[in-house]
């Protein structure tokens, strides 16, 4: 989910999730991961 500006009343935000995710990205850590960590914006 995306806005232009998260300020504007007209925009609608419904992200609530919480998690952490170990990807496979070799440009990142000697192991080839990266780990995301996603959280709510609120």
């Amino acid at each position: 989910m995306f806005w232009f500006d998260k300020h504007d009343d007209r925009a609608v935000f419904g992200g609530i999730r919480s998690e952490t995710i170990t990807v496979t990205d070799h440009s990142h850590r000697e192991d080839g991961t990266r780990t995301l960590g996603i959280e709510p914006a609120c």
